[in-house]
C-alpha cells in the first residue's frame, strides 16, 4: 500500500508550505524536526499551565509518520509556484484576466510600490486586488482623511488599504494550495476585512514566529552557534518575521503597511534597525509623529527607506532623516 500525506492534519500541512515557502531548500529530516517543534509550540499556547516534557512526551507518543511528511513534501515539490507568483504587469492579462475596472488602480498601485521601494503585486495578489475592489466603497477611511474631504486622497488610501488585503489573502491562497488544502477556509479574513481589522491577522499569523525568534535569543548556547545556523535560522524565521514586523509597525501609524520592502539584506537591516527603535519606544513616537499628515506620515516612511538603501553600512537612527 503506497503511503500517503493523508494522516497530516491540515495545520500542519499548512505550516510544512510555510516553511517550504520561506526556505525551498529543506530537507525532509529538517521538515520533520521544525514539525515537532511546531507541535510542541502549540500545545504549550494551548496549555500554558502543563509541564513541558509532558507536553513533549504527548507529542513524541503522537509518533507523527515521516513517511506521510516525506509523502506530502513530494506533493508540494510537483506543486512548485510558477507564472501565478511572478510579477502582474498587463502582459498577464492575456492569460490571467482581472476586471477592467480595477486596471487603473492596479497599475496605480504597481507605481506606488515602487516609490515605495517595495516588491510589486504578484499575479496572484493582483488578481486578489481585483476581487477586493468591488469592497472599495465598503472600506472606512480614517477620520483625519474624513475631515480633509478630499476625493482623491480617499481613493489614494482606499487602495493602499485593498493592496495589504490582497497580499494577505493571496498569501493564504498560496498556502493552501501548496499544502492541498481541499476546502480552504478563509472566514478568519473575511469576518477581519469586514471589520478593517488586518493588525489582528498579523499578530495571529506571527505567533510561532515569535515564539522562534523568543526561542533562539534566549538560548543558553547562542554564543557557541555557528555562522552556517545562524544564517540558516535568519532565513527561516528572522526574515519571515521581521517581514511582519514591518507591516505591523507601518500599519500602526498609517492604517496600512508600504509593502514588503524591496531592499538588499543590509539595507533591510538598517530598516529594521529604525522600527525597532520605533517599536520599542512607541508612545514617545506617537506623540511626535501624531501631528503630522497621513501623507508626510508616507513620506517618513519612504525616507527611511531611501536612507536605507543610500546608506548600506554603520548604525542609522532617526536623526538620520
Amino acid at each position: 500500500m503506497a503511503r500517503t500525506a493523508e494522516k497530516l492534519t491540515d495545520d500542519v500541512k499548512q505550516f510544512i508550505t510555510q516553511l517550504k515557502l520561506k526556505e525551498w531548500k529543506l530537507t525532509a529530516h529538517e521538515v520533520i524536526r521544525e514539525v515537532r517543534n511546531y507541535l510542541i509550540s502549540r500545545e504549550q499556547n494551548l496549555h500554558p499551565e502543563a509541564n513541558k516534557d509532558a507536553i513533549e512526551s504527548r507529542v513524541d507518543k503522537a509518533k507523527l509518520s515521516p513517511y506521510g511528511i516525506i509523502a506530502f513534501l513530494t506533493e508540494i515539490n510537483k506543486n512548485k509556484p510558477l507564472l501565478i507568483d511572478s510579477n502582474w504587469s498587463m502582459a498577464c492579462m492575456n492569460t490571467v484576466p482581472i476586471d477592467p475596472d480595477a486596471l487603473p488602480w492596479l497599475i496605480a498601485t504597481q507605481l506606488n510600490l515602487r516609490q515605495y521601494l517595495a516588491r510589486p503585486l504578484t499575479v496572484r495578489e493582483a488578481v486578489w486586488f481585483g476581487r477586493l475592489y468591488g469592497f472599495r466603497n465598503a472600506i472606512k477611511v480614517t477620520r483625519e482623511i474624513e475631515e480633509q474631504n478630499n476625493a482623491d486622497l480617499e481613493r489614494f488610501y482606499i487602495r493602499n488599504v485593498i493592496t495589504e488585503w490582497s497580499h494577505l489573502y493571496a498569501y493564504r491562497e498560496k498556502i493552501d494550495e501548496l499544502a492541498a488544502i481541499g476546502e480552504p477556509d478563509y472566514s478568519d479574513l473575511d469576518y477581519s476585512l469586514a471589520n478593517q481589522d488586518f493588525i489582528t491577522i498579523y499578530r495571529y499569523g506571527d505567533v510561532f514566529l515569535t515564539d522562534k525568534v523568543k526561542e533562539f535569543f534566549l538560548a543558553d548556547q547562542l554564543e557557541d552557534l555557528t555562522k552556517e545556523t545562524l544564517e540558516s535560522w535568519g532565513k527561516k524565521y528572522g526574515l519571515p518575521h521581521n517581514i511582519k514586523q514591518t507591516r505591523f509597525i507601518e500599519s500602526r501609524y498609517l492604517g496600512h503597511s508600504l509593502g514588503e520592502p524591496n531592499l538588499e539584506s543590509d539595507s533591510y537591516k538598517l530598516y529594521q534597525q529604525i522600527l525597532a527603535e520605533i517599536g520599542n519606544d512607541e508612545l514617545e513616537y506617537f506623540e511626535k509623529y501624531k501631528k503630522l499628515s497621513y501623507m508626510d506620515r508616507i513620506e517618513f516612511f519612504k525616507a527611511v527607506r531611501q536612507v536605507c538603501k543610500e546608506k548600506k553600512t554603520g548604525q542609522i537612527t532617526t536623526g538620520d532623516l
